[in-house]
């Protein structure tokens, strides 16, 4: 035995260890196991012990199977049983079933796709189809169990009723992806019983071929592979040539009958070539999205005011030479212009359609705009050509629609904005220097300036919020460029938007209060000799972490410019049930009216992925959390929580796995030392 085994079945076997001795045992194993492996003996008690220790978060299982638990011999038969004895949800007929989190049922499925190629026998997966069949119904552990079962299907497992049921889950609403895993399915049966019953069911589903292509290449963690196949070389199981072969092996039965990319297949395709000029609808694009030939005439397509071209233009190759082109043309148009040339196709639709296909476009490569350096040129292009025109729509239109409120209403209103900051968005992304243009920025001190004054009458109004996220979401960009003192000082909002967004109760608006205060760190810097700024920065910081964690209200001074006398004053006049007036529970994250909610939820979740068999319903406050303990002990309840601040912590935890409350996460491990180490944990 190794040390990776030596401390699993520490791990195992260990019912006493302390969390540091698990934490100490797991960077063990993690440190060795690259080289070790982990004998095919311990898998079994170790994913019991996975599926059924509350000792461990889930998110760190997860992270094991997936990083760690690499066998170093072949996996044997009754894994696969074991694993299945773990699949499943509760049900009527199993009302008292014990249910293993189902990340942890996905990632265990996930793992056996991977081990499949190294089985002592996959005859296995033949003799269990019937289970992975019915379990193929279950949405989160779908995707996986559909290469289970393609790999293992066999001529006679190819049933009319099997073919009738795939193509009605299939067509079935309310799944992620079940019409691609049903014609990937009936693709392998047919293959198997060749039928016309097959291929009209296929047809009937009317799959996305590329949704079809993703699912056949979705498979594997190269990751994962090359640890695993080190493992087996090293150990002198398996030459990693071979382990590969193997691989390649189910790669190529996975890609067998996926339409071929030359011969007869591309002549066919070019004679059916659809110009994209001609696709007008929706519809025509999602039917001819395959046949659509990227267009030459640069011209044509920003001119034609043809929104289904910039859908289609948003999915193209970033290096193709399409947009190399539409670069040039930029450059001769931007001359023409200069040259007293008018631009009849710069327009608020052709601009902002063209901006947003690049944009989303360059996205999808490994780095995006806000971490090169350097822009690219053609986008620095286009947001000059586009910079202009918008910034005069942007203005002229925002005070018209403002003047117009009351006839628009609230809500048509901020919609407008929110379109007229999508633009600004795109453009800051693309080029943040053109953000320092007057007119584009008079057009977003306008909007802040409305979002202020309308929130002095709605602090709750999730039009106005909606809006004021996407503001701090622009000013997010500017935090990556190097802007003039004044402007700096310009973009940051006003003291009186940040304390009425923190004292609302809407958890957005709060969230979004955490992310500004977090991005606009970087834009204070640019005001350094600016004392005013950075003290009101200051004070925000220190008021949010105040009212959020820290809730020290004695003594003078202030919060949100209000005198904490008064604050104490206010809560001695409060009665707040089972707490006095020395309560320490007036604010933090569990009380504060924006997330208080949010807080109660997290404790639900986190009694229910831990099986508690006690449930806390009070107030949160320390003292009912001690009255809890003191009644229920730490056997029922979570024993790995001891104390209310620990609790909170716990709830913080929670809470940065959401996106709505995340930012107020980030916020506190960034500006409370005592907490930053929270966050690697």
């Amino acid at each position: 035995m190794g040390i990776v085994d030596d401390c699993l079945q520490f791990l195992i076997e260990g019912s006493n260890l302390t969390t540091a001795q698990i934490h100490e045992l797991l960077t063990k194993i993690n440190t060795n196991v690259n080289n070790e492996g982990i004998s095919t003996r311990l898998i079994n008690p170790l994913i019991d012990f996975l599926c059924d220790t509350s000792f461990i978060s889930v998110s760190t299982k997860i992270y094991f199977i997936r990083e760690a638990l690499l066998p170093n011999d072949r996996i044997p038969r009754d894994t696969v049983h074991r694993i299945i004895g773990r699949l499943g949800i509760r049900s009527l007929s199993t009302p008292f079933r014990k249910e293993t989190p189902r990340a942890i049922q996905s990632e265990l499925c996930r793992w056996l796709v991977h081990v499949y190629i190294y089985m002592e026998d996959v005859a296995v997966y033949e003799e269990t189809f019937s289970i992975w069949f019915q379990l193929w119904q279950l949405d989160f552990l779908q995707k996986w169990i559909t290469y289970l079962l393609f790999w293992s299907a066999t001529t006679s497992l190819v049933k009319p009723w099997r073919i009738k049921f795939l193509a009605l889950v299939g067509n079935k609403g309310g799944y992620s992806n079940a019409k691609t895993s049903a014609a990937l399915l009936l693709e392998r049966f047919s293959t198997l019983v060749p039928n016309r019953a097959i291929s009209a069911e296929i047809l009937g589903l009317k799959c996305n071929v590329r949704r079809l292509s993703t699912l056949r290449r979705g498979a594997w963690d190269e990751a994962f592979l090359a640890n695993w196949s080190c493992v087996l070389d090293i150990l002198n199981r398996l030459q990693r040539s071979a382990f590969y072969d193997l691989i390649e092996e189910l790669k190529s039965l996975l890609s067998f009958g996926e339409p071929k990319k030359e011969g007869s297949t591309m002549t066919t395709r070019r004679n059916n070539a659809v110009s994209l000029n001609d696709v007008d609808t929706l519809e025509k694009l999602a039917q001819s999205f395959e046949l659509i030939s990227i267009p030459k005439d640069i011209e044509a397509v920003v001119t034609s005011r043809n929104r289904c071209s910039f859908v289609f233009l948003a999915t193209v190759d970033a290096g193709i030479e399409f947009w190399k082109r539409v670069s040039q043309w930029c450059v001769l148009q931007q001359g023409l212009y200069t040259l007293g040339g008018e631009f009849p196709f710069i327009d608020k639709l052709t601009m902002g359609g063209l901006l947003s296909a690049y944009t989303l476009n360059r996205d999808k490569d490994s780095q995006s705009f806000c971490s090169v350096k350097e822009p690219p040129t053609e986008i620095e292009i286009i947001c000059n050509l586009a910079s202009p025109v918008l910034s005069d729509i942007t203005c002229k239109r925002i005070t018209f629609a403002r003047n117009k409120v009351r006839d628009l209403g609230n809500c048509r209103f901020y919609s407008m904005c929110r379109s007229v900051l999508a633009k600004l968005y795109i453009l800051s992304k693309g080029a943040p220097g053109i953000m320092e243009s007057p007119l584009l920025f008079e057009a977003l001190n306008h909007i802040k300036s409305f979002i202020t004054e309308d929130m002095r009458e709605r602090p709750s109004d999730r039009h106005v919020t909606a809006t004021l996220r996407l503001v701090v979401r622009i000013l997010s960009n500017f935090s990556s460029v190097k802007l003039r003192e004044d402007f700096a000082a310009s973009v940051l909002l006003s003291k009186e938007t940040v304390n009425i967004s923190i004292l609302s109760t809407d958890p957005l608006a709060i969230g979004v209060m955490s992310e500004y205060l977090i991005l606009s760190k970087n834009i204070i810097q640019a005001c350094s000799k600016n004392q005013e700024v950075i003290e009101l920065h200051n004070a925000h910081v220190l008021d949010l972490t105040n009212y959020m964690w820290r809730n020290k209200v004695a003594g003078g001074g202030t919060i949100f410019e209000i005198p904490l006398v008064f604050v104490r004053r206010m809560m001695q006049n409060l009665t707040f049930g089972d707490s006095g007036p020395e309560s320490k529970s007036w604010f933090t994250v569990v009380n504060i009216p924006a997330l208080s909610f949010s807080s109660r939820c997290a404790v639900n979740k986190l009694e229910n992925a831990l099986s508690s068999k006690s449930h806390f319903s009070n107030v949160l406050t320390e003292k009912s959390f001690n009255d809890f303990k003191r009644k229920v002990g730490d056997i029922s309840w979570l024993d790995t929580i001891s104390s209310f601040y620990e609790l909170k912590v716990a709830i913080l935890g929670m809470m940065r796995h959401q996106e709505m409350y995340k930012n107020n996460s980030r916020f506190l491990y960034a500006y409370l030392r005592s907490l930053a180490d929270f966050e690697k944990s």
